[in-house]
């Protein structure tokens, strides 16, 4: 699976202290979506239109703190409970 999880860092990438939302998007890739990508405590859904995204939502499944960082904005504090869902966009 490791091209899967390959394709999966494209859209998500967690590192210590944050997730980034699209950093590796390629230009052939204008237009999509995705659900159900998970990171440490969260799980991700998407969708972007001619490479900006539009829609973007997290549901925690670990109680805790966590840094959302989306295209072009500031990173963003949240700190939710077990089974929590938050629009971003």
């Amino acid at each position: 699976m490791a091209g899967a999880a390959g394709l999966a860092e494209m859209l998500v990438q967690w590192h210590e202290g944050y997730i980034e939302l699209l950093p590796c998007l390629p230009k052939a890739w204008a237009d999509g979506a995705f659900s159900g990508i998970c990171v440490p405590g969260l799980e991700i859904s998407a969708e972007w239109h001619e490479g900006q995204l539009t829609s973007a939502e997290v549901r925690c499944r670990q109680t805790g703190k966590y840094k959302v960082v989306l295209p072009g904005k500031e990173g963003r504090d949240l700190h939710l409970t077990i089974g929590e869902t938050v629009k971003l966009l």
